[in-house]
């Protein structure tokens, strides 16, 4: 091997000024739960970085739990983003 490794950084919705451009903004319930700070997302993608991590690096942790479960329960993605958007 050549010794590349490669980690997808997936943040969610972290609190900076790009929600003000994007429109995301206007759904709080959601950026309530799921916000993260920039400091976060920083943090773990030096962790990763020093653990030598391949993959992928989800931020925050329970960011990944709606993908876990919308995969074999597509119908709790839908509900959760009604109730929450």
């Amino acid at each position: 091997g050549t010794g590349v490794r490669c980690a997808l950084v997936c943040p969610g919705v972290a609190a900076t000024g790009f929600q003000r451009y994007s429109g995301f903004d206007q759904y709080p319930r959601i950026t309530r739960w799921t916000n993260c700070t920039p400091e976060q997302v920083a943090n773990a993608t030096l962790r990763a970085i020093a653990r030598r991590t391949h993959g992928e690096v989800v931020v925050p942790w329970y960011g990944r739990l709606l993908d876990i479960i919308s995969t074999p329960l597509p119908g709790v993605t839908r509900l959760v983003m009604r109730l929450v958007g």
